[in-house]
């Protein structure tokens, strides 16, 4: 009942007493005047008003004074209460009441400044208006279940303001009762928290972010991949990627913290680029970083994931004017075929990523069993090798190098060797690799320039006049002490011309960092020390990079020299090496001249210095001396070094090779080493193509090319003839064909030989 109606039965009381007490008055004023004797007027009249007083005054204050006192208190309470009430509703906290079918009967204006809408707007709807879609219908089911047995609910909750954007709210609801315990109202009151959120979320992200990449740290990266473990989805294939850069503490070293810090950065972004947004990228520390690929669909999707990440990070980087070359040593293991828990993947990933480190760096390696017993055994490997420096077991061989053209020895190359108890004596390419990658580095390398300096010494006191050529390893060049090892060295051996000392470094990783290797090689330069560029033609030199290096001999690796028999583009890639380094004033040393006819032919293209097994295997200091006063110089190569090649010349000694080559084949495909059909047509072939172009118009008129070419038809007949006889299945046929092949072969080589003399000493 309202407060209307209470207010009106109340004055209905008051006035029904109030007339109940006058008639109870005037009945008593009546008897007593029955009773009493005769009064006069004034008397009856006196006694009527006491007797009338007597009893309306205390009837007066017992039921209308008093109540009346008491509703006006009770009535100020209530409209104090109201105005409070008022007042709190109108607090920065929203708030809602609804009615018991949860719709909305008013809002105050925290709830409108909170949400966005006005009263109007959602007076009459639910609060289902405000529901952001990120809460599921059983969030919302436990919710009014707590309700519905108690009353309340207190909780977070994301909703969505008018404008779409979703928030953080702390919400109470309380459910109200009359008084049959039946629910008449919800009241629904909230705070926006997305400060607070904001501040817990940047603290949470402190403790659980890299504070300079802002990826994962190790220990979000472990929730991640343990709650990526729990999944249980079919063809669920994860894989836990390890990631360590090569050559980053270089770059620290060199160009500071900050440069460092930057490559991290950049790094950490170019990541991002190659991998997925369900993936987890996450730095450990340093320059480790950690990948956790998710839905992985088979092991050749991660290995080109892998092959992605690798080149992304070879790819050369930019950070404030300064290109930085980076590479990345890789290792991976693939969830479920390996069953370890989130520990176990990331300790097997590492021991992956340590094999590829230690195989050579810029590669990707895949985790299987026999990983973790491989690096074991690479561990005891480097501590074996360590043992040997310490035990002496570690010496030096020494490699001849020669110039063909003048007959001189001009240089020994030092090569380590290791005389093991256990295994014999082992080459470098079997330890030097693991050396290369490991703390090793340093020490060894200061062994091998110490050991190869002091017997250059003591060849020079047998009147030995040679250079000592020396290969230092990547990561001793970039050592702190690496200039000061050498200076050391020279100083114990004063005698030791610097210029008689030259330092080998590969091509490829003297361009991992170009400006580190820039500055150490200028610094070592001022000693007076030189450097060789080895394996040249193999790595990623440019024309810039070879004028900016500083080094003395490029040295052409010896896959090229040992083909250029069998292919002339090798022996014309070699001729333009050299004539490259002449124009940036380099002397060009061959390796690999395993017999006397590639030290013919280099002689001839102008490749004068080289080192094989035609001049000498590499032997120990005792044998060398022996070596030396018995070495002459090949007959062949006095006769070689007779003629006097101008470049445009030299297309006659290729296509003379491009003769030898087409023989060769013919003979292979005799043999069934090949399937391949030579060209038949005396015209098209390499030789021919020289003959009826160039080689006619340079040599036409003189009598030795004329005689070159009717045997030259003649070859092809012969050719064609075998063809023919294979053909027919008639082998022997061919044989005695591939007979008088080889004949008029050697016939037309002497032709060529004579037009070569004719034209080179002239």
């Amino acid at each position: 009942m309202g407060k209307r109606n209470a207010h009106q039965v109340s004055i209905k009381t008051v006035f029904g007493i109030l007339v109940a007490c006058i008639f109870a008055a005037e009945v008593l004023v009546m008897l007593l005047l029955t009773q009493l004797p005769p009064l006069g007027m004034l008397h009856a009249a006196f006694l009527d008003a006491a007797l009338l007083i007597l009893l309306i005054v205390p009837a007066l204050y017992f039921f209308v004074i008093r109540p009346t006192q008491r509703y006006i208190k009770q009535h100020q309470a209530i409209e104090d209460e109201l105005r409070i009430a008022a007042i709190a509703f109108e607090t920065q906290e929203g708030i809602i009441i609804t009615d018991a079918d949860s719709v909305i009967l008013r809002v105050n204006k925290g709830f409108t400044q909170t949400t966005g809408y006005t009263s109007e707007e959602v007076i009459g709807k639910k609060p289902d208006i405000l529901k952001s879609g990120l809460h599921d219908e059983t969030f919302y089911a436990a919710m009014w279940d707590h309700i519905r047995d108690h009353d309340t609910w207190q909780g977070e909750v994301l909703d969505k303001r008018k404008n779409g954007e979703i928030f953080p709210k702390h919400l109470t609801i309380t459910a109200v009762r009359n008084a049959n315990h039946d629910v008449t109202h919800y009241v629904g009151m909230h705070a926006d928290i997305s400060d607070v959120r904001k501040v817990k979320g940047d603290l949470l992200r402190a403790g659980l972010h890299d504070p300079l990449t802002g990826l994962p740290n190790r220990l979000l990266f472990s929730e991640r991949l343990n709650y990526a473990l729990k999944q249980d989805s079919p063809n669920h294939i994860l894989a836990v990627v390890m990631i360590d850069l090569d050559h980053f503490k270089p770059i620290n070293d060199t160009h500071g913290h900050d440069i460092g810090d930057k490559v991290l950065i950049e790094v950490a972004n170019q990541l991002k680029m190659v991998t997925r947004d369900s993936d987890v990228i996450a730095r450990l520390g340093g320059d480790e970083f950690v990948i956790l690929l998710n839905e992985i669909s088979s092991i050749e999707a991660c290995e080109q994931t892998l092959e992605r990440l690798r080149l992304a990070l070879a790819t050369p980087h930019t950070i404030d004017g300064l290109k930085l070359n980076l590479s990345a040593s890789i290792g991976a293991t693939l969830f479920p075929e390996d069953h370890a828990d989130a520990d176990g993947l990331l300790r097997h990933a590492d021991e992956a990523m340590y094999i590829a480190k230690h195989g050579g760096k810029n590669r990707y390696v895949l985790y299987d069993a026999s990983a973790a017993a491989l690096r074991t055994n690479l561990q005891q490997r480097i501590t074996e090798i360590r043992y040997a420096l310490e035990s002496n077991e570690l010496t030096l061989y020494y490699q001849p190098q020669v110039d063909m053209k003048l007959g001189e020895i001009i240089g020994m190359e030092a090569l380590i060797r290791w005389q093991s108890p256990r295994h014999g004596q082992v080459m470098p390419i079997d330890f030097m690799p693991l050396v290369e990658n490991s703390e090793l580095a340093a020490p060894i390398g200061c062994f091998v320039i110490k050991t190869a300096i002091k017997q250059l010494s003591l060849w020079r006191q047998l009147g030995f006049n040679w250079r000592i050529c020396i290969n230092v390893s990547p990561r001793h060049l970039e050592h702190a002490d690496f200039i000061d090892t050498l200076e050391l060295a020279l100083m114990d051996y004063p005698d030791v011309p610097p210029e008689m000392i030259e330092l080998e470094i590969v091509e490829s990783s003297a361009l991992e960092d170009i400006d580190r290797a820039i500055d150490v090689m200028l610094e070592v330069r001022k000693l007076g020390v030189k450097f060789a560029l080895d394996d040249f033609g193999t790595g990623h030199a440019s024309l810039t990079y070879l004028r900016r290096l500083p080094v003395h001999t490029l040295k052409i690796d010896r896959s090229f020299v040992q083909d250029m028999l069998e292919d002339p583009s090798d022996l014309i890639m070699i001729e333009g090496i050299t004539s490259l380094a002449n124009t940036f004033d380099h002397v060009v040393l061959a390796e690999g001249v395993e017999n006397l006819n590639l030290g013919a032919l280099l002689i001839q293209i102008g490749c004068h210095q080289a080192q094989g097994y035609a001049i000498a295997r590499a032997m120990p200091a005792l044998e060398v001396e022996s070596w030396a006063n018995s070495w002459r110089s090949d007959l062949s190569w006095q006769q070689a070094a007779r003629r006097d090649w101008r470049r445009e010349d030299l297309p006659l000694l290729y296509a003379a090779m491009s003769h030898r080559i087409w023989v060769n084949n013919m003979q292979a495909l005799l043999d069934g080493r090949s399937s391949a059909i030579p060209q038949l047509d005396e015209r098209l072939c390499r030789f021919g193509l020289w003959q009826y172009g160039l080689g006619f118009k340079r040599y036409g008129k003189l009598p030795e090319f004329a005689e070159i070419m009717p045997l030259h038809i003649e070859v092809h007949k012969k050719g064609r003839n075998i063809i023919k006889f294979l053909t027919e299945h008639h082998v022997e046929g061919a044989k005695l064909e591939m007979q008088k092949l080889f004949a008029l072969r050697d016939q037309l080589i002497s032709k060529m030989e004579a037009l070569a003399d004719r034209v080179t000493t002239d």
